[in-house]
């Protein structure tokens, strides 16, 4: 059974709404809570209604083992041929002597128009995520996003996007950038730009992960090439290749470089935390940023504890249970913590 709220679909689009897996169980395998669930939110938000309709028309259409083979430009391709199979609804032709009630309808329209029209081509949509939640975003130039949990991407309207592929990053997020052709008015390649605190990074087409947690930007680059750029040192540039993070602390203008090999930097993207040997200091950190819960060790004999294993990303149950089994510990949540206690042992 569904438990997002219904806030969370609000700024879908139809892609949007193919690429999320509850949508996605529900016009494949519907149960009557999932019916229940989408008849309420249709009841309660008619105007996304129109596109509910064409994102069940184009999962209907396309093969689901489709979206996991194929590559996110195909993938577009293959949705851009199916809506082009929805016929338009017909018009109703209004008689002339109702030119009145005609001109009155006519201006209320354009209105509704050119309100859409900005809403779509001009004002930007925020992505969010809340805690213990991640989500997969595909982009009008049909780049992925996948935005970890506490997170948000913010994206500009889709002709302001078309003119410069920009976008605002606060968390955590992955991103498979698609190179895009040269521009025929520019004779270049418009460069995929994200945001992220003081760093810019610029790309063409690559593979890398962006967290802005730990008061601190870290960036991964795990294939292509990007260029990083300081609002702390202006007209400095620093090129990255694949395998080496980045790092800048908050307010310092030093960025610095180093290999890695890490697979827990990006394992969250398959809904795991991995950690070696880490402080539980730096376990509590990671749990706060993805749960927004506050790790509490209670007791004696924490001092020198270290954490190696994996924690899941999104089930609260899951990460309790491994936390009490790893450390020997009764685990108890209270409002926005997690208490550990170990059990007192008579000599």
């Amino acid at each position: 059974m569904l438990e997002k709220p219904f806030d969370h679909y609000l700024t879908f689009e139809p892609l949007d709404f193919v690429m999320d897996e509850d949508f996605q169980s529900w016009v494949l395998q519907a149960t009557p809570e999932q019916d229940a669930y989408w008849q309420a939110f249709r009841l309660a938000f008619p105007q996304k209604a129109n596109t509910v309709d064409t994102a069940r028309h184009l999962i209907k259409h396309l093969r689901v083992a489709d979206w996991q083979t194929l590559t996110p430009h195909q993938l577009h391709e293959r949705f851009q041929d199916v809506l082009t199979q929805i016929d338009a609804p017909p018009i109703r032709t209004i008689p002339f002597y109702r030119r009145q009630w005609f001109q009155v309808a006519a201006c209320l329209l354009l209105g509704v128009l050119g309100w859409q029209g900005y809403r779509y081509g001009w004002a930007s949509t925020t992505y969010r995520t809340a805690f213990g939640e991640q989500r997969r975003i595909l982009l009008a130039d049909q780049t992925v996003v996948t935005l970890a949990a506490n997170s948000s991407l913010r994206v500009p309207g889709r002709w302001l996007f078309g003119q410069q592929r920009e976008v605002w990053l606060s968390g955590e997020g992955y991103f498979e950038v698609t190179r895009q052709p040269l521009s025929a008015a520019a004779g270049k390649q418009r460069n995929f730009v994200v945001h992220a605190r003081e760093l810019t990074i610029e790309v063409l087409g690559t593979r890398f992960n962006v967290n802005t947690f730990r008061k601190k930007t870290t960036v991964l680059l795990e294939e292509g090439k990007i260029r990083l750029s300081s609002a702390r040192q202006p007209g400095r540039t620093l090129e990255l290749r694949p395998g080496q993070v980045a790092e800048q602390p908050a307010n310092q203008p030093a960025i610095q470089v180093t290999p890695t090999t890490d697979p827990g930097l990006t394992a969250w993207r398959s809904g795991q935390l991995l950690f070696q040997a880490a402080t539980l200091s730096e376990l509590s950190q990671r749990v706060e940023e993805i749960y927004g819960l506050t790790l509490v060790f209670d007791g004696h004999g924490w001092e020198e504890t270290t954490f190696t294993g994996e924690l899941p990303t999104t089930d609260i149950t899951l990460l309790t249970r491994i936390l009490a089994e790893t450390f020997g510990a009764e685990v108890v949540q209270d409002t926005n913590q997690l208490i550990l206690r170990k059990p007192l042992h008579n000599p």
